[in-house]
C-alpha cells in the first residue's frame, strides 16, 4: 500500500475491501484503487483497526 502497488493490492484483497478514509468515507476497493492510480492521494503509512476472517 504504501509503496502504491495497485495491481498486487487488486490481487490480494477481497472484492467487498473497504477502507477508511481519515475523513470517515468508506470508498469500495475499485473506487480506493483508482484514486490510488490517478496520483489522488498517497499513503506513507498505514495502521490497522480492525481484522475479520
Amino acid at each position: 500500500m504504501t509503496d502504491g502497488d495497485t495491481e498486487t493490492l487488486d490481487e490480494l484483497l477481497a472484492p467487498d475491501f473497504t477502507l477508511t478514509h481519515i475523513t470517515g468515507y468508506v470508498p469500495p476497493k475499485g473506487e480506493w484503487l483508482t484514486q490510488m492510480r490517478a496520483g489522488q492521494f498517497d499513503d506513507h503509512g498505514v495502521e490497522e483497526k480492525n481484522l475479520t476472517w
